[in-house]
C-alpha cells in the first residue's frame, strides 16, 4: 500500500532532519520525500500507523510525542477550530484560551489527562490513550465553547 502526505513547509524541513524516518523503517515502512510530500509504502496496517505518526508531526508534535503513536494503545485526535468559528481573530482568542498564559492551561490539561497537546494552525491535536484523549477533548471542547476553566476541568470528574 502507498500513501502520500502533504507536509506543512516548516514541518517538512524538520521531518527531513528528524529520526522519524528511521522509526518508520523499523516497522517496515519505506519513506520517500519529494517536493513537500512524504510518500510511505508498506503493508496496509503499518502504512496507516505511519500516516498517523506523520500527521501528528505535521500538526506540531515533536518526534517523541509523534512516535507514541507507534504503540497501538495511543491515539491521535484532531479538533478543527473552524468548527467553532470562521473569524480569524476569534480563532486566535480560542487558541489563546487553550494555551493560557505561558502555556499554563495547555500544561494543566496535559498533566490532568496524561496527554500531549499541540495547538497548531487551525487545529488542536491530542495524543494519548483512548480514555485520556477523551477527557482532554471534553475539557478542550468546554473551553472552546466558552465555559469557565473550573467548569471545563470539573467535566472530567462528572462526565
Amino acid at each position: 500500500m502507498e500513501e502520500e502526505i502533504l507536509m506543512n513547509k516548516k514541518r517538512f524541513l524538520a521531518f527531513n532532519s528528524s529520526n522519524l524516518k528511521e522509526a518508520l523503517k523499523s516497522i517496515g515502512i519505506s519513506v520517500d520525500i519529494n517536493n513537500g510530500k512524504v510518500i510511505i509504502r508498506g503493508d496496509a496496517v503499518n502504512v496507516m500507523l505511519a500516516k498517523e505518526v506523520i500527521t501528528a508531526f505535521n500538526r506540531g508534535f515533536d518526534e517523541d510525542a509523534s512516535k507514541l503513536l507507534l504503540n497501538e494503545d495511543y491515539f491521535l485526535e484532531i479538533i478543527l477550530l473552524d468548527s467553532y468559528t470562521k473569524n480569524k481573530k476569534r480563532m486566535i482568542k480560542l487558541k489563546g484560551r487553550i494555551i493560557g498564559r505561558d502555556g499554563s492551561i495547555k500544561a494543566k490539561i496535559e498533566r490532568t489527562t496524561n496527554t500531549k497537546i499541540s495547538v497548531f494552525g487551525k487545529t488542536i491535536s491530542i495524543i494519548g490513550k483512548y480514555d485520556e484523549v477523551d477527557k482532554a477533548k471534553r475539557i478542550i471542547n468546554k473551553i472552546l465553547s466558552g465555559k469557565s476553566l473550573s467548569v471545563a476541568f470539573g467535566s472530567i470528574n462528572y462526565g
